[in-house]
């Protein structure tokens, strides 16, 4: 009987604890920004990013606090070069949010992240002597602060967020060219939450 009500405890208190728990996926797009936060051409400068890239997130909160991830990729095809090449850009993080209100249409957000970029050749090129050789890779480790809103529409949400890179850096012990990632970074995401 003891073993039982134990049993009987801890399942009450995981459905308890997992009750509070949120968990949201969805599409994301973000553009790297060359501009200011304040520039007057600040959304010209989206219109005109180099890189504006899709990609999917995920992130589980428990109350007010969540963490998640992102990853965007995009394929570019490079045709002046013979013969033509296919290059991939990447950039993933690992993200801590704090939710300043939950259960509201409106929901601000402060995040903080660590991730990885990069981009590589995705074809194989010929070298002189008749090899196969891939073709240069940048990679590099951020770390951004940010922040944004959400809203709310039953099981669906949306929002958009803009983040500072505090730092962009190589990958320490490797000879990899830093991956040029601009200072800022806007998005916006859609998705579902349960």
């Amino acid at each position: 009987m003891r073993r039982l009500l134990i049993i009987v405890v801890i399942f009450m208190l995981l459905a308890t604890g997992l009750s509070a728990l949120t968990v949201r996926v969805g599409i994301t797009a973000a553009a790297e920004l060359a501009g200011e936060v304040n520039s007057k051409d600040f959304f010209d400068n989206i219109a005109d990013s180099p890189l504006i890239v899709p990609g999917v997130y995920w992130e589980i909160m428990f109350d007010r606090i969540g963490f998640g991830m992102t990853y965007m990729a995009k394929f570019n095809k490079i045709d002046e070069l013979e013969p033509a090449t296919w290059t991939v850009d990447w950039i993933g993080s690992f993200d801590f949010r704090y939710h300043f209100i939950t259960k509201f249409f409106l929901e601000p957000f402060i995040e903080l992240g660590i991730g990885c970029a990069g981009s590589a050749k995705i074809n194989n090129l010929k070298t002189e002597s008749g090899g196969e050789t891939y073709g240069p890779l940048t990679l590099s480790v951020f770390f951004q602060a940010g922040g944004g809103v959400v809203m709310h529409f039953d099981s669906f949400h949306a929002g958009a967020r803009l983040v500072y890179r505090l730092m962009n850096e190589p990958i320490p012990a490797t000879d990899y060219d830093v991956y040029p990632l601009y200072k800022l970074q806007g998005s916006l995401f859609a998705g579902l939450s349960f």
